[in-house]
C-alpha cells in the first residue's frame, strides 16, 4: 500500500488535537479515579492519576504521526488508531517506576484486573484471524500453482468470454497480505499479554488504591485494544480469502476454499464485536472489587 504523506500529517494533527482536548488536570485525575473505583479521591491522588494520564497522552502526537508508517498507510483509520494507542500503553508501561513502594495485603492475579471472558474473547479472535490468514496463504499457493500452467501473457475464457488474464490474477496474488496478518496477530497477542503481565507484577506505587485503579485500567485497556485489533485482522484475512475465492478460475477450486463462502457474512459482525468489546473492556465495571479492597500493609 502506498503511503500518502497528507494522511500522515492528518493523523499527527489528530493526535495533537486529542492531546489538547484530553489534557489532564488534577480535577480530571480525581474524576478518572472515581470512575475506576477509588472513592472520594484526594487532590494528591488526583495528581498521581494526572501523571499517569499525562505520560500516555503526551505520546499521542508522535505516535499518531508514526502509526501510518507501521500500518503501511492503510486508508482504514481504525488500524492506525489502534496501533497508536497500543504503542502508547507499551511505552508508558516501560517507563521506570520512581518513588517509594507500598506493599498490599491483596495478592494480584490477572483475573483481578481483567475479566476472564475478555481475555478469552481476544484469544479466540486471534486464533480465528490466524486460521483465516493461513487459509488465505494456502489459497494463494493453490492459485499461483494453477497460474504456472498458463503462459505469463495468457488468459482464460468461459463460454467464449475472456474472464481474466494471467498477469492480472498474478498481480492480485503476488503479495504477502496473509503473512502480515499472521505476524501482526502473533505480535499484538504477545504485546497485550506482556502489558497484562506488567500490570500484575510491576512494583506497587505509593498509594495502594490509586495503584490498583491504574494497573486495572492499564490491563483492561490493553485487552480492549487487543480485541479491536483481532477483529480488524479477522476482517483483513477474510477479505483476502474472499478476493481469491471470487476469482473465476479456469479449474474448480478446492472444496475447502469454495466452502468458505459463508464467511462473507461475518464482516459487519466482526466490526461490531471489535468496537463493542473494546468499549466494554476498556471502561470500568460498575463494581471494582480489587480496587476497593487494595489496602496497605501495617
Amino acid at each position: 500500500m502506498s503511503l500518502e504523506w497528507q494522511n500522515v500529517l492528518i493523523y499527527g494533527l489528530s493526535g495533537l488535537a486529542l492531546l489538547v482536548i484530553l489534557w489532564p488536570t488534577v480535577k480530571v485525575g480525581q474524576r478518572f479515579l472515581r470512575r475506576w473505583g477509588v472513592s472520594d479521591p484526594t487532590e494528591q491522588q488526583g495528581l498521581l492519576a494526572r501523571r499517569y494520564l499525562l505520560h500516555r497522552r503526551l505520546l499521542y502526537p508522535p505516535l499518531f504521526l508514526a502509526a501510518p508508517l507501521i500500518t503501511f498507510g492503510d486508508t482504514n483509520p481504525l488500524p492506525t488508531l489502534i496501533t497508536a494507542l497500543l504503542l502508547g500503553e507499551i511505552i508508558a508501561m516501560l517507563r521506570p517506576s520512581r518513588g517509594p513502594r507500598t506493599a498490599t495485603l491483596t495478592r494480584r492475579t490477572w483475573s483481578d484486573l481483567v475479566p476472564r471472558w475478555a481475555l478469552v474473547a481476544m484469544l479466540v479472535l486471534a486464533g480465528f484471524a490466524a486460521l483465516l490468514a493461513v487459509a488465505a496463504g494456502l489459497a494463494k499457493q493453490w492459485g499461483m500453482g494453477l497460474l504456472d500452467k498458463y503462459p505469463p501473457d495468457g488468459f482464460w475464457r468461459t463460454n467464449g468470454d475472456i474472464v481474466a488474464s494471467v498477469a492480472d490474477v498474478h498481480r492480485m496474488l503476488d503479495n504477502s497480505a496473509w503473512l502480515v496478518v499472521l505476524v501482526s496477530v502473533v505480535l499484538v497477542t504477545a504485546v497485550v499479554l506482556g502489558i497484562v503481565w506488567l500490570a500484575v507484577y510491576r512494583g506497587s506505587g505509593t498509594d495502594p488504591s490509586v495503584d490498583a485503579a491504574l494497573r486495572t485500567r492499564t490491563a483492561r485497556v490493553a485487552v480492549g485494544i487487543g480485541i479491536a485489533w483481532m477483529s480488524v485482522n479477522v476482517q483483513q484475512a477474510n477479505n483476502k480469502l474472499i478476493n481469491i475465492r471470487d476469482i473465476r478460475w479456469p479449474e474448480p477450486a478446492p472444496s475447502w476454499l469454495t466452502g468458505t463462502g459463508w464467511l462473507e457474512s461475518i464482516t459487519v459482525p466482526m466490526l461490531i464485536i471489535g468496537i463493542a468489546g473494546w468499549i466494554c473492556v476498556a471502561n470500568p465495571d460498575s463494581r471494582m472489587p480489587y480496587v476497593q479492597t487494595a489496602r496497605p500493609t501495617a
